[in-house]
């Protein structure tokens, strides 16, 4: 049995970055666009606002700067990706948002091959269930993974974070993976390929998104 994809929908992208200020900086390179700092929320509740920063990408999805140290607190592992970050800011991962009445707690114990284990995270004023793999690696399906397949999460308690307005709208989502067929397998799965579009590659996995911004679509790497 597959999720439907009425369950599930884009709950944020995920760019990686050594600082809040160098994310804001890739993003200011990449899609033209001048971003405010001191006048942005935190829309992660009891997070260090050095940590992360999220921004609204429209229809409610956003995207958030993530740290480091934030990522720590998602139950990821930094060193996982250490090497890329070293060079700069890089989209990295989504998650997906699973919509009652399905609970994610009872679908990870029915489907363990499929979906992480289910661990429990801040996500706005409340609490959110997320999958979290115990080597603190992003989700994979048969080997396959690296950013592209995505970590579910469904809130709990509370309400969404608040991203901050910006006049940015995600029009497309791509994935490049050199196992595009194992990884379009979960994608299916899951719901999730009306959200992502994966291509082969025979270079290294990329995530990128097509962004409408004031001055044009942008493409964010």
């Amino acid at each position: 049995m597959a999720l439907r994809a009425g369950r599930v929908r884009l709950d944020h992208l995920q760019l990686y970055a050594p600082s809040i200020e160098a994310g804001l900086a890739h993003l200011r390179d990449t899609l033209d666009v001048e971003l405010d700092l001191p006048h942005m929320p935190v829309p992660t509740g009891d997070a260090d606002p050095v940590h992360c920063l999220g921004l609204s990408l429209g229809g409610g999805s956003r995207l958030d700067i993530v740290t480091p140290a934030e990522a720590r607190s998602r139950g990821l592992d930094p060193g996982h990706f250490a090497a890329r970050l070293a060079t700069g800011a890089f989209l990295g991962h989504w998650t997906l948002r699973l919509e009652r009445p399905a609970l994610l707690p009872q679908l990870a114990d029915d489907y363990p091959r499929r979906l992480d284990p289910v661990g429990t995270g801040r996500l706005g004023s409340g609490e959110c269930l997320l999958g979290r793999r115990a080597d603190g690696a992003w989700p994979r399906w048969r080997g396959a993974g690296d950013g592209i397949v995505p970590t579910v999460v469904q809130q709990r308690s509370g309400t969404p974070p608040v991203a901050h307005a910006c006049g940015l709208t995600l029009r497309a989502l791509r994935g490049a993976h050199p196992a595009v067929e194992v990884i379009n397998e979960q994608l299916r799965w899951l719901g999730a390929d009306a959200v992502i579009t994966v291509e082969a590659t025979l270079l290294d996995p990329e995530l990128s998104a097509d962004i409408e911004t004031p001055h044009g679509l942008r493409t964010l790497r």
